[in-house]
């Protein structure tokens, strides 16, 4: 009778090992990305304010992102599928005439939301590759989200390295 109690105790005690080693693996809930975002301090003196506002269904994405840079409006909206499936968004720049095709790939990895980009365009008649890695993250109370992108922009008329720039933008949740 002690042997058969035993047997059942062991027998528990694996199943509930097992249980709480798959419940570990499960991956954890992302966060929501959702609502109305304003840039704490611009990184570019030319911009004067820079509003994020994202919708948040599932895997898909929606950005509106709404900048002035040199008191000239700016908006853009980008669609993103965080299963890595693939974008095609158009982007208009700054000191651009038409937006550009920008194409992108999204996944999130380890609770950021991460952006890889690449542009192709011509530029005095020689391509111009620009690259962009973006990341979203929110702090842990879900009131800050940081930006960080670590582009680079390749020239075919030189052979020399790329040009490689990094920056980190701060948004407070406006609501």
């Amino acid at each position: 009778m002690k042997k058969v109690f035993l047997l059942i105790a062991v027998i528990g005690l694996l199943v509930l090992g097992v249980s709480a080693q798959k419940s570990d693996d499960r991956p954890t809930a992302m966060p929501n990305l959702s609502g109305t975002w304003e840039q704490v301090k611009p990184v570019n003196p030319k911009i004067s304010s820079r509003t994020l506002t994202i919708t948040h269904n599932g895997d898909e994405i929606v950005i509106q992102d709404d900048l002035v840079y040199e008191k000239k409006n700016i908006s853009n909206r980008y669609t993103l599928y965080a299963d890595d499936r693939g974008e095609d968004n158009k982007m208009m720049f700054p000191n651009g005439d038409a937006p550009e095709k920008v194409r992108s790939k999204t996944k999130w990895n380890k609770g950021k939301l991460v952006r890889n980009t690449r542009m192709d365009n011509f530029a005095s008649g020689f391509q111009v590759i620009h690259t962009e890695r973006v990341s979203y993250s929110l702090s842990p109370d879900g009131n800050e989200l940081t930006v960080e992108t670590l582009a680079t922009r390749q020239f075919s008329a030189t052979n020399g390295p790329p040009n490689v720039s990094s920056f980190k933008w701060m948004y407070r949740r406006k609501s």
